[in-house]
């Protein structure tokens, strides 16, 4: 059965790293929602949640086509902080066809901010912008909460530990 592998959490938690280690591994295509924002949007900084949602859908259309295509599976990399922002994406996968895995990223709010810092950071230059994406994220999956299959809050997980983790939920979906 293909799978649907969809990476979540609020920015600088090393989600989107993780996802694109695991697109190599597993030759998975990989749908990063930031860049399907920029082709659509450019650079918008406070887009309404219609133009949201159509970043969401446009991933989703992304995703069926791969899965169409007879691809083993796909990976969407996002924050999906609340359930409508997913069902637009899942809206047009049929899920009863597909194995879903929902993988959240999420430390306390100073290992994101440590970890903005730690780099240099090319979508969010103000360390401020972290904490505001990171209450945004909170405020957002309280309202709407999203079933995680696996949450990654250790930050002293290795890249490899974390990778282990999800690869032997994969192994069992």
């Amino acid at each position: 059965m293909k799978k649907v592998i969809i990476f979540r959490g609020p920015t600088a938690g090393g989600k989107s790293t993780i996802a694109r280690i695991l697109s190599d591994k597993l030759h998975f295509p990989l749908i990063d929602i930031d860049q399907i924002k920029h082709k659509i949007s450019g650079s918008v900084h406070s887009p309404d949640y219609e133009t949201i949602k159509s970043w969401f859908r446009a991933a989703g259309d992304e995703a069926c086509k791969f899965l169409k295509e007879c691809q083993e599976g796909v990976i969407i990399d996002e924050a999906f902080r609340d359930q409508e922002l997913l069902n637009e994406t899942l809206g047009q996968i049929d899920l009863k066809e597909y194995k879903r895995l929902v993988i959240e990223f999420k430390f306390p709010l100073e290992v994101h901010k440590e970890r903005h810092n730690s780099k240099i950071n090319k979508i969010h230059q103000d360390v401020n912008q972290v904490e505001k994406y990171y209450n945004e994220y909170e405020r957002y999956s309280i309202m709407s909460p999203i079933r995680n299959d696996i949450s990654i809050n250790d930050p002293l997980l290795s890249k490899e530990q974390i990778l282990d983790k999800i690869l032997r939920s994969i192994s069992e979906l």
